[in-house]
């Protein structure tokens, strides 16, 4: 069976096994090349714009950024929605020197009652402090778990200061 690419119009073959089970809302493209152009392009009715990369975050295409925030734009044409939501709300674009941070440590909870404006240093000094409490804890927890395994080890004796 012989199908137009959506994205660059050339005819190619689709195998009859494929052709079966062909739905009318399917859009077919002759190559990956094509197929990941035109998921990635902005004509295309299901993308949307937004997009979960790597580390967790929404990120927005510059398409969506409002002209007002678009020197907050980012690695390739794109800005991380929670820095958008704070901006927006306090009417001017974020500097580099500013951190928003997500209160409750969802990355993707972007209700601005969530989101905090922190200045570099001091959103470091709350992940840094949080992480050496984090590893004291966990040595004690060791500690503790090193005592219980001792064989002569009487938590009677221990508590009374023996």
């Amino acid at each position: 069976m012989a199908v137009k690419c959506v994205q660059c119009g050339d005819t190619f073959r689709l195998p009859p096994s494929r052709a079966k089970r062909l739905t009318d809302k399917e859009k077919l493209c002759c190559s990956l090349k094509c197929r990941a152009q035109f998921h990635r392009d902005d004509r295309n009715s299901l993308w949307t714009g937004r997009f979960l990369n790597y580390h967790g975050y929404i990120v927005l295409r510059g398409l969506l950024v409002p002209e007002k925030f678009k020197c907050m734009i980012r690695r390739g044409d794109s800005v991380l929605e929670h820095r958008l939501i704070v901006a927006q709300h306090l009417g001017r674009p974020l500097t580099d020197a500013e951190v928003v941070h997500h209160k409750n440590g969802v990355k993707t909870d972007n209700r601005i009652e969530n989101l905090e404006l922190l200045p570099t240093l001091v959103h470091t000094g709350i992940t840094v402090s949080e992480h050496k409490e984090l590893l004291r804890l966990q040595r004690e927890n060791a500690e503790l778990k090193a005592m219980l395994r001792q064989p002569n080890y009487d938590p009677q004796v221990e508590l009374m200061g023996c």
